[in-house]
């Protein structure tokens, strides 16, 4: 007669209800999507189109653009957003005060 091996105790256990009741939902759900119009989406910010570009700044603007993009309470912009929005305003300068800027920061 065969003796009982000394690791039945740790045989691997059949699920319990709630794990097979959770499978049979998330089958369910699944199924329902799949046989349905729902088309899946990605929560947040829409893609833009965006290029990297790697340039270097005194730590005097580092400084600025953090504390311009913790301005809004509303919303945090990331720093792209802070740049973007200096470009931008900067653009609708005149071509004087454009150049009278640029001479300015390069005697920084």
């Amino acid at each position: 007669m065969a003796s009982p091996s000394r690791f039945s105790h740790l045989k691997p256990k059949s699920p319990p209800d709630i794990y097979r009741a959770a499978q049979d939902f998330i089958q369910g759900a699944t199924d329902r999507v799949e046989g349905s119009d729902i088309q899946q989406r990605k929560v947040g910010r829409p893609k833009r189109d965006k290029k990297r570009i790697i340039f270097s700044l005194p730590s005097e603007c580092d400084q600025l653009i953090t504390k311009l993009s913790q301005l809004p309470s509303d919303f945090r912009p990331d720093r792209s957003d802070v740049v973007a929005a200096a470009l931008y305003a900067f653009d609708e300068m005149s071509d004087e005060d454009k150049i009278d800027r640029l001479r300015s920061i390069r005697n920084i």
